[in-house]
């Protein structure tokens, strides 16, 4: 229904609404007094201050601090307990280093050739004869790939899988029943010349 507060027809239906609105709000705050007391706080002023409020939760930290000063002072007297015997700081650990030693024939090219030979030398060998450890994510393919079983087996779609494939196409001797057709080779003999 719009509300037309000036349409003749409505005006009784919303006085009579209204009314009734009115009366059930009176009834409910009869039914819940109590309640509406308890939440509107109505109690007598106690005029504290702000520094009163402050003074009553200092004092009432008091003892708590009192506290943690006896602790402290407790905790000052013990001594520290000596845990050098567990921790041996004094053994040296041995760092890898990232590079393996360069080899002595390649440390030649260095002093006989240019420095050009001895680094396109040094490119062509593989990182993992060069370094300890991987250094880069791009190492990851080809690290150790002497001792892979990849390397062992060869690749199912590699070089070396088509090689085997037409190495078994030479040639080879007959089967043995092509031996033993002597019917056929008579057939084919030349009979009718």
């Amino acid at each position: 229904m719009s509300r037309k507060f000036t349409d003749p027809t409505k005006m009784p239906y919303l006085n009579e609404m209204y009314e009734k609105e009115k009366w059930l709000r009176m009834d409910w705050s009869h039914r819940y007094f109590e309640s509406l007391e308890a939440c509107v706080l109505n109690r007598e002023p106690t005029n504290y201050t702000e520094e009163d409020i402050t003074k009553s939760v200092m004092v009432a930290q008091m003892p708590s601090i009192m506290r943690g000063h006896i602790v402290a002072a407790e905790n000052k007297k013990i001594a520290p307990v000596k845990d050098i015997d567990l921790v041996k700081l004094g053994e040296k650990k041995e760092i890898i280093p990232a590079m393996l030693p360069v080899p002595e024939k390649q440390k030649e090219l260095l002093y006989t050739q240019s420095k050009e030979e001895y680094l396109k030398k040094r490119h062509s060998i593989p990182p993992d004869k060069k370094y300890n450890f991987i250094e880069c994510q791009s190492w990851m393919h080809g690290w150790q790939f002497d001792q892979s079983e990849l390397k062992l087996t060869g690749s199912a779609y590699g070089k070396r899988f088509h090689l085997s494939r037409i190495k078994g196409l030479s040639p080879q001797p007959d089967p043995p029943h092509y031996l033993d057709c002597k019917e056929i080779s008579e057939l084919c003999t030349d009979t009718n010349r």
